[in-house]
């Protein structure tokens, strides 16, 4: 069973990667590619999985993501009956750190307003892997779902949405005991500013 692979990244596509590792290149099915910088040594947690091919031949297959955290997500997605591979590859659109906080809330209509997400593998994700986070969740930030829902009231768009949660989240910027309120405030301040530096310059 692999763990991670420590390599050179040769080249990144869409949604793969291919990295080499002694002298064998490793094709690579990737949620966020856009992480992994080409021509960079780097560490990629790997997960091989095995499946049937349109001519029951056996047939592996890599995926690859950044942190331990993606690839635990992407596993136990697998464990649940009625979601493949390319369905938690999309799962992981988004940031993994908010899915989990949704999830471990049993909160299903904020997930599937997510990218990637239907109601049915809402309800799934829910279903069988709320107990497992809410027995290992830290003390994070419980109001992710108020967040989302006031910045989608003040008009904002699920990408500016998605794009302020995951930033708070990466830079730890959140902590428990803050008010919604201020937590909406960092967060459109964050879309302010990405808008401002997308804007062309006169």
């Amino acid at each position: 069973m692999y763990s991670y692979i420590v390599g050179k990244v040769v080249s990144v596509h869409k949604k793969s990667i291919v990295i080499e590792n002694n002298y064998v290149g490793y094709y690579v099915f990737a949620p966020k590619a856009e992480q992994f910088e080409a021509g960079k040594a780097t560490r990629v947690y790997i997960h091989k999985y095995t499946c049937l091919s349109n001519k029951n031949a056996l047939r592996e297959e890599f995926y690859g993501f950044k942190h331990w955290e993606e690839k635990e997500f992407f596993v136990n997605c697998l464990n649940i009956s009625g979601i493949g591979p390319k369905s938690a590859m999309n799962f992981l659109q988004n940031d993994v750190n908010v899915l989990k906080q949704l999830i471990s809330n049993k909160d299903a209509e904020a997930l599937e307003q997510l990218p990637g997400i239907s109601k049915k593998y809402a309800y799934l994700l829910v279903e069988y892997l709320a107990d497992f986070y809410v027995k290992n969740k830290a003390e994070n930030y419980d109001n992710i779902a108020d967040v989302i829902n006031v910045l989608k009231t003040l008009g904002y768009n699920q990408d500016d949405i998605n794009f302020a949660i995951n930033r708070l989240c990466e830079t730890n910027s959140i902590e428990s005991t803050m008010e919604t309120s201020d937590v909406v405030a960092m967060a459109i301040k964050l879309i302010s500013t990405k808008n401002e530096a997308s804007m062309p310059k006169a």
